[in-house]
């Protein structure tokens, strides 16, 4: 994972211009997050649920997380990404 301070500098370098090089830089730093986010949700279904088809969806949380993030609320990323994650994979 990417030190605090220079992911601090990675979310406003993102926030300001929106440049997908930025958004990869993100995505790649939170993939273990997502995997746990994941992981604690597979476990709550039947086996039969792939873990790959709840990662891809997993993907699509995470990247709205990142897009709708609002730099300037008092939240940790992890807490809102969590919602928004477990919110793509169970719609």
């Amino acid at each position: 994972m990417i030190m605090e301070v220079n992911l601090a500098i990675l979310w406003k370098s993102y926030k300001q211009n929106e440049d997908t090089y930025f958004r990869d830089r993100l995505i790649s730093n939170y993939r273990p997050f997502l995997k746990s986010v994941v992981n604690h949700v597979h476990s709550r279904l039947p086996r039969t649920v792939d873990v790959m088809d709840l990662e891809n969806y997993a993907y699509i949380g995470l990247l709205d997380a990142i897009k709708k993030f609002d730099l300037g609320r008092n939240i940790k990323f992890e807490t809102y990404a969590s919602y928004r994650i477990k919110g793509a994979i169970i719609e």
